[in-house]
């Protein structure tokens, strides 16, 4: 595990400041200028569960970082047979 590597805690601490003022900025844009912003509010509650599912498996080691890509992959790929008229991930 990788949770007390001086590196992965510097990344953690720039991801979660980059979150915290994307979320500072909508909220802004939102709030307190009245826009209507609520499609990226969306996409940003999808970033929001992603990136820490993300950095726990990188921070988890190699093995499951592997693990993780490889289930993302196959899901993806999955995922676009599923959809009718969607072009499956290399075909």
């Amino acid at each position: 595990m990788v949770f007390d590597d001086p590196i992965f805690l510097t990344y953690l601490k720039l991801v979660g400041a980059l979150l915290a003022l994307a979320g500072g900025l909508l909220a802004l844009l939102s709030y307190g200028m009245g826009r209507n912003v609520s499609s990226i509010w969306v996409t940003y509650r999808g970033w929001l569960i992603m990136i820490p599912l993300v950095m726990l498996t990188v921070g988890l080691g190699r093995v499951a970082t592997i693990v993780g890509v490889t289930v993302l992959g196959c899901s993806a790929s999955e995922s676009s047979r599923a959809r009718p008229g969607s072009t499956p991930i290399g075909g």
